[in-house]
Protein backbone atom coordinates (compact mmCIF):
# COMPACT_ATOMS: atom_id res chain seq x y z
CA UNK A 1 0.00 0.00 0.00
CA UNK A 2 1.12 3.39 -0.67
CA UNK A 3 2.88 4.88 2.53
CA UNK A 4 5.32 7.05 4.13
CA UNK A 5 6.38 4.53 7.02
CA UNK A 6 9.93 3.03 5.89
CA UNK A 7 8.91 -0.04 7.55
CA UNK A 8 12.18 -0.54 9.16
CA UNK A 9 12.76 -1.77 12.41
CA UNK A 10 15.82 -2.97 14.43
CA UNK A 11 15.19 -5.64 17.49
CA UNK A 12 18.69 -5.08 19.01
CA UNK A 13 19.17 -8.06 22.11
CA UNK A 14 21.64 -6.61 24.61
CA UNK A 15 22.26 -10.53 26.11
CA UNK A 16 23.77 -11.55 22.99
CA UNK A 17 24.54 -8.59 21.25
CA UNK A 18 22.41 -9.76 18.18
CA UNK A 19 20.91 -7.35 15.48
CA UNK A 20 17.83 -7.81 13.57
CA UNK A 21 15.97 -5.65 11.12
CA UNK A 22 12.35 -6.58 10.70
CA UNK A 23 9.71 -5.35 8.83
CA UNK A 24 5.49 -5.26 9.66
CA UNK A 25 3.20 -6.49 7.43
CA UNK A 26 0.60 -4.02 5.45
CA UNK A 27 -2.63 -5.15 7.52
CA UNK A 28 -0.53 -4.18 10.85
CA UNK A 29 0.58 -0.99 9.71
CA UNK A 30 -3.36 -0.01 8.82
CA UNK A 31 -4.78 -0.86 11.67
CA UNK A 32 -2.38 0.14 13.84
CA UNK A 33 -2.28 3.99 13.17
CA UNK A 34 0.93 6.31 13.46
CA UNK A 35 3.52 5.73 15.53
CA UNK A 36 1.60 5.32 18.77
CA UNK A 37 -0.27 2.61 17.16
CA UNK A 38 2.88 0.93 15.89
CA UNK A 39 4.54 1.15 19.47
CA UNK A 40 1.53 -0.29 21.18
CA UNK A 41 1.64 -3.18 18.75
CA UNK A 42 5.14 -3.76 19.00
CA UNK A 43 5.20 -3.58 22.97
CA UNK A 44 1.71 -6.15 23.06
CA UNK A 45 3.79 -8.65 20.31
CA UNK A 46 7.22 -8.52 22.33
CA UNK A 47 6.35 -8.25 25.94
CA UNK A 48 5.58 -10.87 28.93
CA UNK A 49 3.01 -8.88 30.71
CA UNK A 50 3.26 -11.46 33.69
CA UNK A 51 6.89 -10.50 34.09
CA UNK A 52 8.27 -8.30 36.22
CA UNK A 53 9.01 -4.57 34.59
CA UNK A 54 13.34 -5.34 34.86
CA UNK A 55 12.68 -8.46 33.27
CA UNK A 56 15.73 -9.27 30.31
CA UNK A 57 12.63 -10.37 27.97
CA UNK A 58 10.57 -7.36 28.69
CA UNK A 59 11.19 -4.33 25.82
CA UNK A 60 12.06 -0.89 25.53
CA UNK A 61 10.56 0.40 22.05
CA UNK A 62 11.35 3.97 20.39
CA UNK A 63 8.89 4.56 18.00
CA UNK A 64 8.40 7.35 15.26
CA UNK A 65 5.63 7.91 12.87
CA UNK A 66 5.45 8.25 9.27
CA UNK A 67 5.48 12.42 9.09
CA UNK A 68 8.37 12.14 11.75
CA UNK A 69 11.52 13.48 9.86
CA UNK A 70 9.73 15.25 6.98
CA UNK A 71 8.25 19.40 7.65
CA UNK A 72 5.33 18.38 8.73
CA UNK A 73 4.59 19.50 12.37
CA UNK A 74 5.25 16.18 13.86
CA UNK A 75 8.23 16.39 16.38
CA UNK A 76 7.30 13.72 19.01
CA UNK A 77 8.50 10.58 19.17
CA UNK A 78 7.26 7.93 21.89
CA UNK A 79 8.84 5.36 24.00
CA UNK A 80 7.16 2.48 24.47
CA UNK A 81 7.66 0.01 27.74
CA UNK A 82 6.17 -1.88 30.69
CA UNK A 83 6.20 0.80 33.44
CA UNK A 84 8.00 -0.22 36.81
CA UNK A 85 5.50 2.05 38.78
CA UNK A 86 2.22 0.96 37.42
CA UNK A 87 3.26 -3.00 35.85
CA UNK A 88 1.41 -1.62 32.88
CA UNK A 89 1.51 -0.39 29.40
CA UNK A 90 3.28 3.34 29.20
CA UNK A 91 3.46 5.49 26.25
CA UNK A 92 5.99 8.38 26.87
CA UNK A 93 6.79 11.24 24.67
CA UNK A 94 9.81 13.63 23.67
CA UNK A 95 10.32 16.62 21.71
CA UNK A 96 13.81 17.38 20.04
CA UNK A 97 15.74 15.79 16.74
CA UNK A 98 16.72 12.42 18.48
CA UNK A 99 13.41 10.86 16.72
CA UNK A 100 14.15 13.03 13.55
CA UNK A 101 17.86 11.11 13.42
CA UNK A 102 16.46 7.48 13.58
CA UNK A 103 14.10 8.06 11.40
CA UNK A 104 17.22 9.86 8.66
CA UNK A 105 19.54 6.66 9.75
CA UNK A 106 16.92 3.89 7.74
CA UNK A 107 14.62 3.15 10.97
CA UNK A 108 10.55 3.37 12.29
CA UNK A 109 11.32 2.06 15.49
CA UNK A 110 13.89 -0.04 17.37
CA UNK A 111 13.01 -2.91 20.18
CA UNK A 112 15.68 -3.08 22.67
CA UNK A 113 15.45 -6.59 24.93
CA UNK A 114 18.26 -8.47 26.46
CA UNK A 115 20.39 -6.86 29.76
CA UNK A 116 23.97 -6.17 28.13
CA UNK A 117 26.82 -7.99 30.57
CA UNK A 118 28.48 -4.24 31.32
CA UNK A 119 27.47 -0.79 31.26
CA UNK A 120 26.71 -0.35 26.79
CA UNK A 121 26.41 2.35 24.32
CA UNK A 122 24.50 1.52 21.47
CA UNK A 123 26.28 3.41 18.34
CA UNK A 124 23.85 3.96 15.14
CA UNK A 125 25.65 5.46 12.35
CA UNK A 126 22.95 4.69 9.14
CA UNK A 127 22.45 0.67 8.76
CA UNK A 128 25.47 0.25 10.61
CA UNK A 129 24.68 -0.42 14.40
CA UNK A 130 27.73 -1.15 16.57
CA UNK A 131 27.22 -2.09 21.08
CA UNK A 132 30.24 -0.58 22.84
CA UNK A 133 31.58 -0.46 26.05
CA UNK A 134 30.42 2.55 28.80
CA UNK A 135 31.58 2.17 31.69
CA UNK A 136 33.08 5.74 31.76
CA UNK A 137 29.76 7.14 31.15
CA UNK A 138 28.30 5.47 34.42
CA UNK A 139 27.68 7.61 37.58
CA UNK A 140 27.48 10.98 35.11
CA UNK A 141 25.19 12.96 35.19
CA UNK A 142 22.79 14.07 31.56
CA UNK A 143 25.02 17.04 31.37
CA UNK A 144 28.14 15.45 31.74
CA UNK A 145 27.18 12.50 29.59
CA UNK A 146 26.45 14.85 26.58
CA UNK A 147 30.12 16.88 27.37
CA UNK A 148 31.55 13.64 27.66
CA UNK A 149 30.75 12.36 24.36
CA UNK A 150 30.04 15.28 21.84
CA UNK A 151 33.87 15.69 20.97
CA UNK A 152 33.25 12.18 19.78
CA UNK A 153 29.58 12.25 18.15
CA UNK A 154 29.40 16.49 17.64
CA UNK A 155 25.94 17.71 17.86
CA UNK A 156 25.72 18.67 14.43
CA UNK A 157 25.85 15.11 12.84
CA UNK A 158 24.62 12.98 16.14
CA UNK A 159 21.50 12.56 17.88
CA UNK A 160 21.99 11.17 22.13
CA UNK A 161 19.73 9.85 24.30
CA UNK A 162 20.87 8.79 27.53
CA UNK A 163 19.71 8.22 31.43
CA UNK A 164 21.29 10.02 34.50
CA UNK A 165 21.97 8.14 37.90
CA UNK A 166 18.24 8.02 38.44
CA UNK A 167 17.99 5.89 35.72
CA UNK A 168 21.07 3.47 36.98
CA UNK A 169 19.83 2.76 39.94
CA UNK A 170 16.59 2.09 39.14
CA UNK A 171 14.20 5.07 40.22
CA UNK A 172 10.67 4.06 39.26
CA UNK A 173 9.88 7.65 37.62
CA UNK A 174 13.35 7.98 36.23
CA UNK A 175 13.43 9.63 33.06
CA UNK A 176 14.88 9.00 29.37
CA UNK A 177 16.99 12.07 28.12
CA UNK A 178 16.51 12.53 24.21
CA UNK A 179 18.72 15.65 23.42
CA UNK A 180 19.66 18.16 25.83
CA UNK A 181 16.24 19.55 27.63
CA UNK A 182 13.72 16.78 26.01
CA UNK A 183 12.56 14.05 28.15
CA UNK A 184 10.69 10.80 28.01
CA UNK A 185 9.57 11.05 31.42
CA UNK A 186 6.87 9.47 32.53
CA UNK A 187 6.25 6.17 33.77
CA UNK A 188 10.38 4.84 34.47
CA UNK A 189 11.70 4.37 31.17
CA UNK A 190 14.88 5.43 31.81
CA UNK A 191 14.74 2.81 34.95
CA UNK A 192 14.03 0.34 32.31
CA UNK A 193 16.85 1.17 30.36
CA UNK A 194 18.78 1.43 33.70
CA UNK A 195 17.65 -2.36 33.82
CA UNK A 196 19.17 -3.12 30.49
CA UNK A 197 23.21 -1.82 31.65
CA UNK A 198 22.24 0.57 28.75
CA UNK A 199 23.37 4.00 29.55
CA UNK A 200 23.29 6.02 25.80
CA UNK A 201 22.39 5.46 22.18
CA UNK A 202 23.63 7.89 19.93
CA UNK A 203 22.36 8.01 16.35
CA UNK A 204 23.18 9.47 13.46
CA UNK A 205 21.31 9.29 9.75
CA UNK A 206 22.28 11.31 6.48
CA UNK A 207 18.89 9.65 4.16
CA UNK A 208 15.94 11.81 3.32
CA UNK A 209 12.48 10.79 3.85
CA UNK A 210 10.37 9.52 1.01
CA UNK A 211 7.25 10.56 0.39
CA UNK A 212 4.28 8.97 -1.51
CA UNK A 213 2.87 12.30 -2.88
CA UNK A 214 5.24 15.29 -2.78
CA UNK A 215 3.24 17.66 -4.68
CA UNK A 216 0.17 16.95 -2.51
CA UNK A 217 2.00 16.86 0.42
CA UNK A 218 3.09 20.32 0.21
CA UNK A 219 -0.47 21.85 -0.19
CA UNK A 220 -1.23 20.01 2.98
CA UNK A 221 1.58 21.73 4.28
CA UNK A 222 1.13 24.80 3.65
CA UNK A 223 -3.37 24.78 4.89
CA UNK A 224 -1.45 23.53 8.25
CA UNK A 225 1.20 25.97 8.51
CA UNK A 226 -1.09 29.04 7.77
CA UNK A 227 -3.56 27.78 9.86
CA UNK A 228 -1.43 27.29 12.64
CA UNK A 229 -0.20 31.07 12.05
CA UNK A 230 -3.37 31.97 12.85
CA UNK A 231 -4.50 30.17 16.49
CA UNK A 232 -4.69 32.80 18.31
CA UNK A 233 -3.58 30.14 21.44
CA UNK A 234 -0.64 28.48 19.40
CA UNK A 235 0.08 32.12 18.83
CA UNK A 236 0.30 32.49 22.72
CA UNK A 237 2.37 29.46 23.47
CA UNK A 238 4.91 30.85 21.11
CA UNK A 239 5.15 34.08 23.17
CA UNK A 240 4.72 32.32 26.54
CA UNK A 241 5.00 28.57 26.27
CA UNK A 242 3.52 26.20 28.23
CA UNK A 243 4.02 28.29 31.35
CA UNK A 244 1.80 31.34 30.35
CA UNK A 245 -0.65 28.89 32.06
CA UNK A 246 0.32 29.20 35.57
CA UNK A 247 -1.56 32.23 36.04
CA UNK A 248 -4.58 31.01 34.74
CA UNK A 249 -4.31 27.67 36.55
CA UNK A 250 -3.73 29.40 39.61
CA UNK A 251 -6.63 31.67 39.00
CA UNK A 252 -8.89 28.54 38.31
CA UNK A 253 -7.93 26.87 41.45
CA UNK A 254 -6.20 23.83 39.26
CA UNK A 255 -2.47 24.89 41.03
CA UNK A 256 -1.49 21.83 42.95
CA UNK A 257 -0.33 23.32 45.89
CA UNK A 258 1.29 21.73 49.59
CA UNK A 259 1.12 18.32 47.71
CA UNK A 260 -2.01 19.35 46.30
CA UNK A 261 -3.75 20.42 49.53
CA UNK A 262 -4.85 23.57 47.78
CA UNK A 263 -5.60 24.73 44.10
CA UNK A 264 -4.09 28.36 44.63
CA UNK A 265 -0.85 29.34 45.76
CA UNK A 266 0.36 33.02 46.53
CA UNK A 267 3.89 32.21 45.08
CA UNK A 268 2.41 31.34 41.77
CA UNK A 269 3.70 34.97 39.80
CA UNK A 270 6.77 33.60 40.46
CA UNK A 271 6.38 30.34 38.25
CA UNK A 272 4.79 31.80 35.08
CA UNK A 273 6.25 33.34 31.94
CA UNK A 274 6.96 36.83 33.10
CA UNK A 275 9.27 35.95 35.79
CA UNK A 276 10.82 33.22 33.31
CA UNK A 277 11.16 35.54 30.98
CA UNK A 278 13.02 38.63 33.24
CA UNK A 279 14.98 35.96 35.26
CA UNK A 280 16.09 33.12 32.74
CA UNK A 281 14.89 33.11 29.43
CA UNK A 282 17.40 33.97 26.63
CA UNK A 283 16.23 33.01 23.09
CA UNK A 284 12.96 30.94 21.58
CA UNK A 285 14.23 27.49 20.44
CA UNK A 286 12.20 24.91 18.66
CA UNK A 287 11.80 21.09 18.46
CA UNK A 288 12.12 19.77 14.46
CA UNK A 289 10.02 21.19 11.97
CA UNK A 290 7.45 23.18 14.68
CA UNK A 291 6.58 26.58 13.58
CA UNK A 292 5.54 27.72 17.29
CA UNK A 293 8.88 27.57 19.32
CA UNK A 294 7.38 27.32 22.44
CA UNK A 295 10.43 26.27 24.12
CA UNK A 296 13.10 28.75 25.70
CA UNK A 297 16.76 28.43 26.61
CA UNK A 298 17.55 29.94 29.59
CA UNK A 299 20.71 30.79 32.03
CA UNK A 300 19.94 31.85 35.45
CA UNK A 301 21.25 35.35 36.02
CA UNK A 302 21.96 35.56 39.43
CA UNK A 303 23.38 34.57 42.82
CA UNK A 304 25.31 31.01 43.72
CA UNK A 305 23.75 28.84 40.62
CA UNK A 306 24.16 32.02 38.34
CA UNK A 307 25.40 30.30 34.79
CA UNK A 308 23.53 27.05 35.27
CA UNK A 309 21.06 26.40 31.54
CA UNK A 310 18.28 24.83 30.84
CA UNK A 311 14.99 24.98 29.18
CA UNK A 312 11.37 26.05 29.74
CA UNK A 313 10.25 25.55 33.40
CA UNK A 314 7.01 24.21 31.76
CA UNK A 315 3.74 23.82 33.23
CA UNK A 316 3.85 20.58 34.60
CA UNK A 317 7.05 21.19 36.26
CA UNK A 318 6.12 24.85 37.45
CA UNK A 319 3.20 23.59 39.25
CA UNK A 320 4.59 20.22 40.80
CA UNK A 321 8.06 21.46 41.61
CA UNK A 322 6.86 25.27 42.67
CA UNK A 323 3.47 25.27 43.64
CA UNK A 324 3.22 21.97 45.42
CA UNK A 325 6.32 22.25 47.17
CA UNK A 326 5.56 26.05 47.67
CA UNK A 327 8.65 27.33 46.32
CA UNK A 328 7.74 30.14 45.31
CA UNK A 329 10.91 31.54 44.53
CA UNK A 330 11.22 31.30 40.25
CA UNK A 331 15.60 30.88 40.10
CA UNK A 332 14.87 28.37 43.31
CA UNK A 333 12.23 26.48 41.11
CA UNK A 334 13.97 26.45 38.09
CA UNK A 335 16.99 24.94 39.95
CA UNK A 336 14.80 21.76 40.86
CA UNK A 337 13.77 21.55 37.58
CA UNK A 338 17.14 21.47 36.22
CA UNK A 339 18.60 18.52 38.73
CA UNK A 340 15.41 16.59 37.96
CA UNK A 341 17.08 16.79 34.41
CA UNK A 342 20.60 16.14 35.09
CA UNK A 343 19.96 13.27 37.43
CA UNK A 344 17.41 11.64 34.89
CA UNK A 345 14.20 12.24 36.85
CA UNK A 346 10.60 12.82 35.40
CA UNK A 347 9.85 16.46 37.18
CA UNK A 348 5.98 15.53 37.70
CA UNK A 349 6.21 12.18 39.41
CA UNK A 350 9.28 13.96 41.72
CA UNK A 351 7.52 16.65 42.65
CA UNK A 352 4.29 14.66 43.55
CA UNK A 353 7.22 12.35 45.83
CA UNK A 354 8.94 15.46 47.37
CA UNK A 355 5.73 16.79 48.27
CA UNK A 356 4.53 13.49 50.26
CA UNK A 357 7.79 13.34 51.25
CA UNK A 358 7.54 17.09 52.69
CA UNK A 359 3.53 15.86 54.23
CA UNK A 360 4.71 13.00 55.88
CA UNK A 361 7.59 14.27 57.54
CA UNK A 362 5.18 17.10 58.88
CA UNK A 363 3.09 14.17 60.51
CA UNK A 364 5.90 12.40 61.95
CA UNK A 365 5.66 9.44 59.51
CA UNK A 366 8.89 9.82 57.44
CA UNK A 367 12.27 10.57 59.76
CA UNK A 368 13.31 12.67 55.90
CA UNK A 369 14.64 16.45 56.08
CA UNK A 370 12.10 17.93 53.36
CA UNK A 371 10.34 21.04 54.22
CA UNK A 372 8.01 22.72 52.17
CA UNK A 373 9.29 26.16 50.59
CA UNK A 374 12.80 24.87 51.53
CA UNK A 375 14.29 24.76 48.20
CA UNK A 376 17.68 23.97 50.26
CA UNK A 377 16.73 20.35 51.53
CA UNK A 378 14.43 19.35 48.52
CA UNK A 379 17.69 19.62 46.08
CA UNK A 380 19.18 17.50 48.92
CA UNK A 381 16.25 14.70 48.87
CA UNK A 382 16.42 14.69 45.08
CA UNK A 383 20.20 13.90 45.34
CA UNK A 384 19.35 11.35 47.69
CA UNK A 385 16.29 9.57 45.60
CA UNK A 386 18.62 9.50 42.21
CA UNK A 387 21.34 7.40 44.75
CA UNK A 388 18.76 5.62 46.58
CA UNK A 389 20.46 6.77 49.89
CA UNK A 390 18.99 6.39 52.89
CA UNK A 391 14.96 7.77 52.83
CA UNK A 392 15.85 8.30 49.37
CA UNK A 393 15.52 4.84 48.99
CA UNK A 394 11.67 4.29 49.82
CA UNK A 395 10.77 7.50 47.99
CA UNK A 396 12.67 5.98 44.85
CA UNK A 397 9.92 3.56 44.23
CA UNK A 398 7.33 6.22 44.05
CA UNK A 399 4.57 7.68 46.65
CA UNK A 400 2.54 4.53 46.52
CA UNK A 401 4.76 2.20 47.43
CA UNK A 402 6.31 4.47 49.89
CA UNK A 403 2.86 5.14 51.21
CA UNK A 404 2.24 1.29 51.31
CA UNK A 405 5.43 1.03 53.56
CA UNK A 406 4.27 3.78 55.93
CA UNK A 407 0.98 2.89 56.61
CA UNK A 408 -2.60 3.63 56.03
CA UNK A 409 -2.01 7.09 57.31
CA UNK A 410 0.03 7.82 54.38
CA UNK A 411 -1.75 6.75 52.02
CA UNK A 412 -4.20 9.08 52.71
CA UNK A 413 -2.20 11.93 51.00
CA UNK A 414 -0.43 9.48 47.98
CA UNK A 415 -1.52 11.05 45.13
CA UNK A 416 -1.09 8.72 42.58
CA UNK A 417 -3.38 7.05 39.62
CA UNK A 418 -2.49 3.20 39.62
CA UNK A 419 0.74 4.20 41.13
CA UNK A 420 1.45 6.48 38.29
CA UNK A 421 1.98 10.22 40.00
CA UNK A 422 -0.61 12.37 38.49
CA UNK A 423 -0.35 15.61 36.61
CA UNK A 424 -1.06 19.03 37.64
CA UNK A 425 -4.99 19.24 36.95
CA UNK A 426 -5.48 20.96 33.49
CA UNK A 427 -9.28 20.67 33.15
CA UNK A 428 -11.04 19.22 35.70
CA UNK A 429 -11.81 20.87 39.06
CA UNK A 430 -13.27 18.55 41.01
CA UNK A 431 -9.65 16.66 40.22
CA UNK A 432 -8.50 19.03 43.70
CA UNK A 433 -11.51 17.88 45.73
CA UNK A 434 -10.82 14.07 44.94
CA UNK A 435 -7.94 14.37 47.65
CA UNK A 436 -9.96 16.56 50.46
CA UNK A 437 -12.65 18.16 51.53
CA UNK A 438 -11.33 20.95 53.03
CA UNK A 439 -10.55 22.21 48.99
CA UNK A 440 -14.63 22.55 48.26
CA UNK A 441 -16.43 25.57 49.06
CA UNK A 442 -15.09 28.81 50.70
CA UNK A 443 -11.75 28.11 50.99
CA UNK A 444 -11.21 27.47 46.81
CA UNK A 445 -13.85 30.10 46.11
CA UNK A 446 -11.71 32.76 48.31
CA UNK A 447 -8.07 31.59 46.60
CA UNK A 448 -10.08 32.25 43.20
CA UNK A 449 -11.64 35.77 44.20
CA UNK A 450 -8.03 36.66 45.70
CA UNK A 451 -6.39 35.73 42.82
CA UNK A 452 -8.72 37.00 39.99
CA UNK A 453 -8.46 40.49 42.25
CA UNK A 454 -4.80 40.41 41.79
CA UNK A 455 -5.17 39.43 38.43
CA UNK A 456 -7.91 41.96 37.25
CA UNK A 457 -4.87 44.64 35.90
CA UNK A 458 -3.54 42.33 33.66
CA UNK A 459 -6.49 40.97 32.37
CA UNK A 460 -6.34 42.44 28.82
CA UNK A 461 -2.73 40.90 28.24
CA UNK A 462 -3.61 37.85 29.48
CA UNK A 463 -6.55 37.24 27.06
CA UNK A 464 -4.43 36.26 24.23
CA UNK A 465 -2.14 33.75 26.00
CA UNK A 466 -2.74 29.79 26.48
CA UNK A 467 -4.83 28.21 28.87
CA UNK A 468 -3.13 24.96 29.16
CA UNK A 469 -6.80 22.67 28.29
CA UNK A 470 -7.07 24.67 24.98
CA UNK A 471 -4.28 22.22 23.57
CA UNK A 472 -5.47 18.74 24.97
Amino acid sequence: MPTSYLNHYLHIDLSNGKVTPFSLSEDVLRDYVGGKGVGAYLLATHQDPQAPAYAPENPLIFVMGPLTGTQAPSMRSGVFFQSPATRLFTDSYYGGFFGQELRAAGYDGLVITGKAPEWTLIEIDNDRVTLKPAGGLVGKDTYEVYDALRPQYPEKDWKIACIGPAGEHLVKFASIDCDAHRQAGRGGGGAVMGAKNLKAIVCRGTHKIALHDPDGFKVALRGTLAAMRKDETLLGFKTGGTAASIPWADVEGLLPTRNFQRGSFAGAAGLGDEAQRTKFWDKDTACAACPIACSKDGTIKEGERAGEQGDTFEYESAGMLGANLEVGDTVDAICLGILCDRLGLDTISAGSVLGFACEAAEKGLLDVDARFGDAKSLHSLLLDISQRYGAGDLLAEGVKIAAEKLGPAAEEFAIHVKGLERLPPARVPCALRSRRRRVEGPDLRAARARRQGENAGRSAEQAGRPRHDDHL
